[in-house]
């Protein structure tokens, strides 16, 4: 009677570990899908962002040329003017410099507008695009969209506030 218990048990331990070692390889194989998925993603998002930091290097370079002609533009009225016309010359230069502070700041309250958006989406944003459609002030109107571009979700962002609805 004895070994017939003992080798009920033994089954049961058997059949106990079996179960387990099954399941383990099923987490393993889901965990394989997850990663193909997210790299899929990943690779998807990459291969959509080279087209647009072509388009942001070709319009650096635009920007570039017209800054380098409007210097070289400046560079001879600046030498034909009186020192009266210099000083005027230079209030332009702190302008120019003052507009590309802006310009930075407001890519900096783009960048936070996105990630306050990001965060209150809460999915895989690896999975989803998020477009400034339109900003006013410090009120930025965000979609999410899908990867075929379809709207899935709209976020008005006040940047002020930090405030996301």
């Amino acid at each position: 009677m004895k070994k017939n218990v003992i080798i009920i048990a033994l089954v049961i331990l058997v059949i106990i570990v079996g179960i387990t070692v099954a399941f383990v390889i099923k987490s393993m194989n889901d965990i394989k899908e997850v990663t193909a998925t997210i790299e899929n993603d990943i690779e998807e998002q990459e291969n959509n962002e080279e087209p647009m930091q072509e388009e942001n290097q070709e319009e650096n370079e635009t920007e570039g040329q017209e800054e380098v002609e409007q210097n070289e533009t400046t560079e001879n009225d600046t030498a034909n003017q009186n020192t009266e016309n210099n000083q005027e010359q230079v209030t332009g230069k702190e302008e120019q410099e003052s507009s590309q502070e802006e310009q930075k700041q407001a890519q900096n309250d783009d960048e936070i507008a996105l990630e306050l958006a990001k965060d209150e989406w809460g999915l895989d944003e690896n999975s989803y695009k998020f477009i400034i459609e339109n900003k006013d002030g410090y009120t930025y109107h965000i979609s999410v969209r899908d990867l075929s571009g379809n709207a899935i979700c709209w976020y008005t962002v006040d940047i002020a506030t930090g405030a996301v609805q």
